[in-house]
């Protein structure tokens, strides 16, 4: 039996002090992950493109 689930969370933009404190965010009300998986590298491509 598997167990997955995504967390969503806007942020104001895609700089990587969002990113920090929305995981901070994240960590401080469900706890440390124990594996996080990342779909790769998309988003870093498509706004280096712009």
């Amino acid at each position: 039996m598997a167990t997955r689930a995504i967390h969503l969370e806007p942020t104001s933009d895609m700089t990587t002090q969002s990113f920090l404190a929305a995981f901070r965010r994240f960590i401080s009300r469900r706890g440390k992950p124990s594996n996080i998986q990342t779909g790769g590298q998309i988003y870093p491509r498509f706004v280096q493109r712009r």
